[in-house]
This record gives structure tokens, sequence and C-alpha cells, in this order.
């Protein structure tokens, strides 16, 4: 009983291991946090709504509002930033998030063109960027 009790033990801690240098204890890739902060950047957010989308060491993008990632990978699935009254224009930096899967930034004040780079998203299915008002000004 103690001799398979040790190897059990012998058996997770190898797991572990492997698991620590494969990358897969990683909980999310920090190029991908970049890249948000690189998109925030593109906007003017009056309101700060994005305002735990910070570089902090302890931040988890995958908890910022707005943002869902995949249970498995921890990569970036969506990007849901509608009506958060956002201006500005959408940063050629999404094109570096691959493997977006649906990106809402519908009832903003966007303004300027879809950045090509948007196509650099490989798994992109949904793009939702209509009904963009824009301040009259008098």
């Amino acid at each position: 009983m103690e001799g398979s009790m040790a190897f059990r033990f012998g058996v997770v801690l190898v797991a572990s291991a492997f698991l620590l240098n494969s990358g897969y204890a990683n909980t999310v890739d920090s190029d991908d946090g970049a890249t948000l902060l690189e998109i925030k950047k593109s906007f003017r957010d009056v309101d700060n709504v994005l305002y735990d989308w910070t570089d902090s060491p302890s931040s988890d993008y995958c908890v910022w509002r707005g943002i869902t990632c995949d249970n498995v990978t921890f990569n970036i699935v969506a990007l849901n930033l509608s009506g958060l009254n956002l201006d500005g224009e959408i940063s050629p930096a999404i094109g570096n998030l691959k493997s977006l899967v649906t990106i809402d930034l519908k009832e903003n004040r966007l303004s300027g063109q879809i950045p090509d780079e948007i196509g650099d998203c490989s798994s992109l299915q949904s793009l939702y960027v209509f009904k963009h008002t824009q301040k009259k000004v008098n």
C-alpha cells in the first residue's frame, strides 16, 4: 500500500513538472494582454469603462470587461465592446488576436476604416461595427 502511494505521488509530481514546462499551467498569453492594451490606446474611453484593462502583473485579461477566453487554451475568442461610448478608431493591433471568433464594436462612436489587419484574425466568424454615431459640432 505504501509503495502504491509513493508511485501515485511520483506520477503526479512528474505530470505537474511536465505541465509547468510545457506551458499548460500558464493561464494567459502576455502577448494577448499587450495587444489588448494597444487596442485600448486607440480608443478614447470617456466613461472609463475599460478601467480594468491594466498592465499590472496580477491582471488576468480573461476577466477584463468585454473579453471572453477559451476555457482550455485561454486564447481570446470574443471581444465585445458594444455600447460603451468609445471614441476613436479600431487599432490595426486587433489582427494579432488570431483566435478571435467574434468582434462586437457596435453602438460606439468609432470612426475611420476597418484595418486590413483584421483579416489576420483567421478564426473570425462575426464582425459587428454598425450604428456608430458621431457627435455633431455646432
